[in-house]
């Protein structure tokens, strides 16, 4: 059923949550955005996830890392977990809920009990590499116990998604050759900037690339053009093992 519905205030939102978890088709108005947003992406009880799917024929389902579709007012340790992972096909949960987390100290689920990460940063924890061997680990008891099983292992980590967050190595070593490429592209790259006419303006190929506080925002340039390759190629290196 399509449901026209005014008003997310304390009474609303749950209204509209569950009129959602039923099954039925909403345009909301609500005064402010933020309101709407959990609302947004919400599984009916009536649509299966690819989880759901291939558990009841016969796979072994496993979601590792980033999980951003658990309304945030269901987030909490007395659920309800119908919109978690296990609730939506998935045998086996370990990572975090919603958009972002921080690399060095993640709230961390397996299942929907929080945990927390076995070690601290300074002994060298990083949500990247948690999750590659917990899936590691996962895959290995799976083949153990059930070599024969096919499996769905869907594996997000939080990169690189704000914040980069990255093991220093991988910053280091790869440094110089940015420094030098940012360089280069710096003196070369125009500059091109937004008109109510069109998109670039006429004299965009002539303008220098400028910057609006040089020497602060260009620090921060140079060490968001190192953190955020190093968080990419960390992530990579992870998916390959």
């Amino acid at each position: 059923m399509k449901i026209g519905f005014l008003g997310l205030g304390n009474m609303g939102t749950p209204m509209a949550l569950r009129l959602l978890a039923a099954g039925h088709e909403l345009s909301v108005w609500n005064r402010s955005e933020g309101r709407t947003k959990p609302l947004i992406g919400i599984w009916p009880k009536s649509a299966a996830s690819i989880a759901e799917v291939l558990k009841e024929n016969g796979y072994s389902t496993a979601a590792l890392g980033k999980w951003h579709d658990t309304p945030f007012s269901e987030i909490s340790p007395v659920g309800p977990f119908d919109h978690w992972p296990t609730g939506l096909g998935f045998e086996y949960f370990y990572g975090f809920q919603g958009g972002e987390d921080s690399q060095w100290n993640p709230q961390l689920y397996r299942g929907t009990s929080p945990v927390e990460p076995d070690k601290t940063p300074e002994q060298g924890y990083n949500l990247n590499i948690d999750l590659a061997n917990d899936s590691i680990y996962w895959l290995h008891q799976h083949d153990v116990v059930a070599p024969d099983k096919p499996f769905f292992r869907y594996f997000a980590t939080g990169a690189i998604h704000a914040p980069h967050y990255v093991p220093k190595e991988w910053i280091e070593k790869h440094s110089l050759f940015l420094t030098n490429t940012a360089h280069s592209i710096q003196n070369e790259r125009p500059f091109c900037c937004h008109s109510k006419s069109s998109v670039l303006s006429r004299d965009c190929a002539t303008k220098p690339l400028q910057w609006r506080s040089p020497s602060r925002r260009r620090f921060r340039t140079q060490r968001f053009r190192h953190t955020v390759p190093g968080t990419i190629l960390s992530a990579d290196a992870k998916w390959g093992e």
